[in-house]
């Protein structure tokens, strides 16, 4: 499995929220990439190797 592309944050970026980000919009935005998460290994076998 291989996933999309992206630039990961560095140190403590990938830990916070931007400051004019609410919680509702935060919660939203996690239960969305729950899902793309969840689709992407859904039917992925449990003997599947990594992708690098």
């Amino acid at each position: 499995m291989a996933g999309e592309r992206l630039e990961l944050p560095e140190g403590y970026q990938g830990w916070t929220a931007p400051e004019d980000q609410d919680d509702e919009d935060l919660l939203k935005q996690y239960a969305n990439e729950c899902r793309l998460a969840t689709a992407a290994i859904e039917n992925l076998g449990l003997d599947a190797e990594p992708v690098w």
